[in-house]
């Protein structure tokens, strides 16, 4: 459906139900039981939609512009295929991370770009009042309506290095995912380029910076090419 869906819990303390949780530890102080888990809970936030009825990529529910993706804007999502009606026609594997200030990192496979949404539950939509939504920071495009594979060309950029392609071979399962690690530096599998990026992270920003600084399975930021030797991926 090309969303993500947030719950700010999973269910309420046993001897407290007015006590929102997600694991027996949000129970402990004062006791308040076990977190009983309610197994059919409404999300309370979905991104990459306008609401939970929607499930198009970049909103094209009408594939106006098939076969050519919608453009992408900061709210949006293209985790499937548009002419995939179902996850078993094709499918994909994604992982996202959160780092120590609750900024959520989600790979957008189709549209070949890492999202940070800051800290989504801490900055309540002034419309709604329920979240923001709308991305802060965007890796892998100049800007959050670009969305071609390497900014439209085959080989990625050696003097910009800025440009992402995860997903450009939809015919098969791909797989896509970031994370965080202690230092606040942003990995990227970059799927289709065969690497892996490191973007580190900018004291000055607040967050990773636009740039990679160390790239791994290519010996530049050039190079794409698959391979089996230990310092190369496919």
């Amino acid at each position: 459906n090309s969303r993500i869906l947030a719950y700010k819990s999973l269910g309420t303390c046993s001897n407290n139900t007015s006590t929102a949780c997600t694991d027996d530890g949000d129970c402990t102080v004062p006791s308040q039981g076990i977190c009983n888990l309610i197994s059919n809970k409404n999300a309370d936030m979905v991104f990459g939609q306008p609401d939970f009825s929607h499930g198009a990529c970049n909103g094209d529910a009408s594939f106006t512009t098939y076969p050519i993706p919608a453009s992408a804007s900061a709210s949006s999502l293209c985790l499937m295929p548009q002419d995939q009606r179902s996850p078993a026609e094709g499918g994909q594997y994604l992982s996202m991370d959160a780092d120590a200030n609750h900024n959520l990192y989600v790979p957008d496979p189709l549209n070949n770009r890492v999202l940070m949404f800051k800290d989504p539950f801490g900055t309540p939509n002034i419309t709604t009042g329920v979240g923001d939504r709308v991305a802060d920071a965007v890796w892998g495009q100049p800007n959050f309506t670009a969305n071609k594979c390497n900014n439209g060309v085959w080989s990625p950029d050696n003097a910009l290095q800025n440009y992402l392609c995860i997903a450009e071979n939809t015919t098969e399962a791909f797989t896509s995912g970031v994370d965080i690690d202690l230092a606040g530096n942003l990995w990227v599998t970059d799927t289709t380029n065969k690497r892996v990026l490191r973007y580190p992270f900018s004291s000055s920003l607040g967050k990773p910076d636009s740039l990679p600084n160390l790239v791994l399975g290519q010996s530049n930021y050039t190079n794409n090419a698959a391979g089996s030797g230990l310092n190369q991926m496919y």
